[in-house]
């Protein structure tokens, strides 16, 4: 009913409000056009339906119905409420902050499967699993220690701001987590100034509610959902969120300084590419947001002379090159390739899920990463050209697929079995299409579609073609995603904030139209889509500024290594023999003799392990063992000490000397020396036991 009401009222009534709002009936009788089109494709050709491969996820964590319906109140009660102009540019901003932080740390940490609860001999609470990974390198790079060594990680400028997370509050996870917290709390920040540039600043308040209130019940959910991303993990997908979010604002900005011919175009073209390029070294797939970001600077401004829009266009360009070559160059010099990612990460798995024809992805003996890199890069080319059907039929089940989850941020359940099922206490997201009642499903996809549509159309309506960018983006992004050939989960977070965005503003937008339609006026204050500062801070000075800061970042990720003193002075396998009381004969049986410091210590029982993990020495085993990994110059590594019971010293961040024998993935620990403050104790394993 509102549907057809918002469509055919404004051709039907005679007044100046609805001859406004003919415009965006027709934009939101196109894009259902498309959105129709899209839903006959997957029901004719069943691509998004069904499960392709195991990196097929099911939505991320959604809305709740009351979450929309307090929003919406929010928007009524706020109808007669209007800032003054001086102070709302700053103070609404700081409100959302101010919640987003005190509610997102008010919550205490809800293990799951990526911090799961502390176990022996410290009974503290460790990232598991990728949370683990990036804690890994994280801690390297606060010792001293650079990126492992010479290490070319993903997510390199994650690792680095979790690094400085451990600085201020300590290493302990949950001190951790209130640093990360604190600056993730800048993301419903971020999308309220998004929302306020393409619509009003109601528009943008009630989108970071939602993204305040979605993130609220994706913590509690962590203990019985699958695959979530949350503040309380050490995952780089809200990070990515917020960069993405930062950068699509400082692109609306460029694009409305560049249409107005204001000299502020120069400085936000530099500040998109470098906010792209911040984005890119958070996650490397962003980078095809170029895809977006390059069309929007040359065409933003179509009066101007084209030799103008592609000087403009090489401010974007330079921004991006001043924060990722740094890092490319780095890796230039450790590979031998201009390369984001190591071989044996990003491109070894993309080169995996493409080997349709089963060519030889191993790595030869003495081979570099160079050489690697390319042989890799040729067996994806050599996949594509001659299983072209094939590949494309994955990779396009796997966009429409997280085309569909992303709509399912709407709330789509078949039934409240209990009243307090309205805060969550069941997964009702990850239960499958195909399993729902086909009546439920059908009305909760159609209502998301028609909120999605008729934000997209309100913000079009007020700003033309830039009020679809983060849509267009978010469609570029999923694409970029199932390239990969993986989909939703928690892939869809760093861009599903855009749903939140047109959820907001669609919900404003009907507000309004109501308000309009009952005679009433609403309050409206002009809201400035620029920074509030003064033209001088966007001249020459604001631009060469803007640039050596930009530099600076991208230089920060190679001298990382060099911000950090070394905690550890590496001892040679004489001085850890003569540590451990081994003479030179045992010492010889070992090829892992080296001091380290120990992080993360787990001790499992026999027969016990993480549920649902398939790593080894964290799945359930028939022997009792310690696990923990070490940090060391070369001796980065994954830890098994088998014992009966768990050591009764053993604290996180304790330098350890190890004699060991590397056994595939993980060092069998045999001796073991802790030291820490003035404590020490030697740990010798005990015997394997077998079923």
């Amino acid at each position: 009913v509102w549907a057809l009401s918002a469509v055919l009222y404004p051709f039907l009534a005679d007044s100046a409000a609805a001859r406004a709002g003919r415009t965006k009936a027709r934009i939101f009788i196109a894009l259902l056009g498309m959105m129709s089109l899209v839903a006959l494709t997957v029901w004719r050709t069943g691509l998004g339906l069904t499960k392709e491969n195991a990196f097929w996820g099911e939505p991320t964590v959604p809305l709740l119905e009351w979450h929309l319906l307090v929003v919406w109140a929010l928007l009524l009660v706020g109808l007669r409420l209007a800032f003054a102009a001086r102070y709302s540019a700053w103070l609404i901003p700081v409100a959302i902050y101010l919640t987003a932080a005190l509610v997102w740390l008010s919550i205490p940490n809800q293990h799951g499967f990526f911090s799961p609860p502390g176990r022996e001999p410290n009974f503290e609470t460790y990232p598991f699993s990728d949370g683990a990974f990036y804690g890994h390198y994280a801690r390297a790079l606060m010792n001293g220690m650079g990126f492992k060594g010479a290490d070319i990680p993903p997510r390199p400028l994650y690792i680095l701001i979790l690094a400085l997370c451990h600085l201020p509050f300590g290493v302990r996870y949950e001190s951790v987590i209130v640093c990360q917290t604190l600056i993730l709390a800048l993301l419903p920040v971020m999308i309220y100034q998004v929302g306020a540039a393409l619509h009003s600043r109601g528009a943008g308040a009630a989108a970071a509610a939602l993204c305040i209130l979605r993130e609220t019940h994706g913590i509690f959910a962590a203990t019985y959902a699958h695959n979530v991303s949350i503040t309380k993990y050490f995952f780089a997908d809200l990070p990515t969120a917020l960069a993405a979010a930062f950068f699509f604002w400082a692109l609306i900005q460029y694009a409305a300084a560049a249409r107005s011919g204001s000299p502020r175009a120069r400085f936000f073209a530099l500040l998109s590419g470098g906010a792209l390029g911040i984005l890119t070294l958070i996650r490397t797939q962003s980078l095809i947001l170029l895809l977006v970001a390059l069309p929007t600077a040359i065409f933003a401004n179509r009066n101007a002379a084209l030799k103008r829009r592609a000087a403009v266009a090489g401010w974007l360009v330079l921004g991006l090159a001043l924060c990722v070559f740094p890092w490319l160059i780095r890796s230039r010099v450790i590979t031998g390739s201009f390369v984001f990612d190591h071989p044996r990460t990003q491109t070894g798995e993309l080169a995996a899920s493409y080997n349709i024809g089963g060519f030889d992805l191993s790595r030869e003996d003495g081979m570099s990463d160079g050489a690697y890199q390319e042989k890799l890069s040729a067996a994806i080319r050599r996949n594509i050209t001659r299983y072209p059907g094939d590949i494309a039929s994955f990779v396009l089940a796997h966009f429409f697929n997280a085309l569909i989850a992303s709509v399912r941020l709407f709330p789509v359940r078949t039934a409240l079995s209990r009243y307090d099922e309205l805060g969550g206490g069941t997964a009702f997201w990850e239960t499958g299409l195909a399993s729902e009642t086909p009546a439920v499903v059908s009305i909760g996809m159609v209502a998301g579609c028609l909120l999605a549509a008729y934000g997209i159309a309100a913000a079009v309506r007020k700003r033309g073609w830039r009020g679809c960018l983060p849509a267009i983006g978010l469609i570029v992004f999923h694409f970029s995603t199932a390239l990969g050939r993986y989909s939703a989960g928690r892939y869809l977070i760093p861009m599903d904030w855009a749903m939140l965005l047109y959820f907001g503003t669609a919900l404003v937008e009907l507000r309004d139209d109501l308000t309009r339609a009952a005679g009433w006026r609403p309050v409206r204050r002009r809201v400035d889509v620029f920074l509030p500062c003064s033209l001088r801070s966007f001249g020459s000075r604001g631009v060469f500024a803007l640039a050596a800061v930009l530099a600076l970042l991208g230089a920060a990720l190679p001298l990382a290594g060099r911000l950090f003193p070394a905690t550890l002075v590496p001892a040679g396998r004489a001085e850890v023999a003569a540590k451990l009381g081994l003479s030179e004969t045992d010492a010889a049986a070992y090829d892992y003799l080296r001091s380290a410091i120990a992080i993360y210590p787990r001790y499992y029982e026999p027969g016990s392990g993480e549920p649902e993990s398939a790593k080894v020495g964290y799945d359930a085993a028939p022997e009792g063992r310690l696990m923990f990994l070490t940090l060391s110059p070369g001796g980065f590594g994954t830890m098994r000490l088998r014992t009966d019971a768990a050591p009764a010293f053993f604290p996180d961040n304790a330098t350890v000397w190890i004699a060991g024998k590397t056994d595939g993935a993980v060092t069998d620990v045999s001796l073991v020396l802790v030291e820490a403050g003035d404590k020490s104790a030697l740990i010798q394993s005990g015997p394997w036991r077998k079923e």
